[in-house]
C-alpha cells in the first residue's frame, strides 16, 4: 500500500459552523439519493463497512463531475478548479483547499450537485476517518478523474460539440 494521500485536514466551512463528524456521515448518506439516481440504490444495497466509503468516494466524484458541467463557469475556471480540487487529496493543503473554495463561491446555489460542492468540508470531513489505505484508495480516483475531468471541460458559451475527434478520445472521455 502507498500512503502518499495523508490525512486530509481540510475541515474549514463555507460557512462559521462546524458539524459533528456523525452529523456529517449522516450529511454524505442523504446527499446521495440526491445526487444520484442510478448509483444510490445499488451502493444502498452494500454492507455498513463499504456503504460509507463507496459513498463518500462517490460523492467526491460527483464534486468533480458538478464543476466541470456546471454552465456558469468558463472552461478556464474549471480546468483551474479541477487542477485544485486534485491537488486537495495528495497533499491535504489547506490553501488548496481555501482557493477550491474561493473559485466555487461564484456558482449560484440551484442544485443539489451545487450544494454538495459548497459541502465539500462535510465529506472530507468522513473521508478523513477512514484508513490510509481506504483514503489512498479514493484518493488515487478522485484525482485521476479530476485532471482527466480537466482536459475535456469545456464552457456553455463556447462548447465544442465535436471536442472528441477519435474513437480513442471517446474511449478516453468515458474513461474519466
Amino acid at each position: 500500500m502507498n500512503s502518499d494521500i495523508p490525512v486530509v485536514n481540510c475541515l474549514k466551512s463555507f460557512g462559521n459552523e462546524m458539524n459533528s463528524h456523525e452529523e456529517n456521515i449522516r450529511y454524505c448518506t442523504d446527499m446521495l439519493p440526491k445526487v444520484s439516481r442510478t448509483f444510490a440504490p445499488t451502493i444502498r444495497m452494500l454492507p455498513r463497512p463499504l456503504y460509507v466509503p463507496v459513498t463518500v468516494a462517490y460523492l467526491l466524484c460527483r464534486i468533480a463531475d458538478t464543476v466541470e458541467d456546471d454552465q456558469h463557469l468558463e472552461r478556464k475556471d474549471k480546468r483551474r478548479l479541477l487542477e485544485i480540487y486534485a491537488s486537495i487529496f495528495p497533499t491535504g493543503d489547506e490553501t488548496a483547499f481555501d482557493e477550491f473554495k474561493a473559485g466555487i463561491r461564484s456558482i449560484p446555489d440551484h442544485s443539489s450537485d451545487v450544494g454538495l460542492v459548497k459541502n465539500l468540508h462535510r465529506v472530507l470531513d468522513v473521508y478523513r476517518s477512514f484508513s490510509p489505505e481506504v483514503r489512498y484508495q479514493i484518493g488515487r480516483w478522485v484525482v485521476e478523474m479530476s485532471l482527466g475531468m480537466r482536459k475535456y471541460a469545456q464552457s456553455m458559451e463556447h462548447r465544442k460539440f465535436q471536442f472528441l475527434k477519435s474513437m480513442k478520445e471517446l474511449d478516453e472521455y468515458m474513461y474519466y
